[in-house]
């Protein structure tokens, strides 16, 4: 007798099977789990049977579509907790508490605080964030630099 683990056909239970699990989140590593089979057997399949990933796909989008609608339906119906986090997800330029910079690198060891006012500056998305906390990003160059000049002198 032959080891190893049973022969499994691609048919439309399977398919329907992992449609249900990826629609409830699961990654396909955790199908493989879920439903006995390897990943390597996973793959292998996949490249042979685009119905596979169709059916990952399709389970995936179905599961984002029915929390999302869930979601909106909360929001729509008055729960605070779901408004605040579609706002926050929807408009986040808006209703986001935090601002985050993703992209910031500056070598501001040699630079004068000139120079890295100029840079803050440059950029709308860092002007705007840090226009409460410096002040001088609203003033002209020439302000700022006779400013910071006269703080200089010792």
């Amino acid at each position: 007798m032959k080891r190893g683990p049973k022969p499994r056909q691609v048919n439309q239970d399977l398919l329907e099977k992992i449609e249900h699990h990826a629609a409830r989140g699961l990654s396909q590593k955790q199908i493989c789990d879920a439903l006995g089979f390897s990943e390597t057997w996973w793959h292998a399949k996949k490249a042979e049977y685009s119905e596979l990933g169709e059916s990952y796909k399709k389970g995936s989008a179905s599961g984002l579509a029915d929390v999302t609608n869930a979601l909106y339906e909360n929001a729509m119906n008055g729960n605070p907790v779901s408004q605040i986090f579609f706002l926050k997800n929807r408009d986040p330029n808006r209703w986001n508490d935090v601002k985050s910079i993703n992209h910031l690198q500056l070598n501001v060891s040699k630079m004068t605080d000139s120079q890295l006012l100029q840079e803050l500056k440059s950029d709308p998305v860092l002007s705007s964030t840090f226009q409460n906390i410096i002040p001088q990003l609203d003033q002209t160059n020439d302000e700022v630099t006779e400013q910071l000049d006269g703080e200089q002198k010792w």
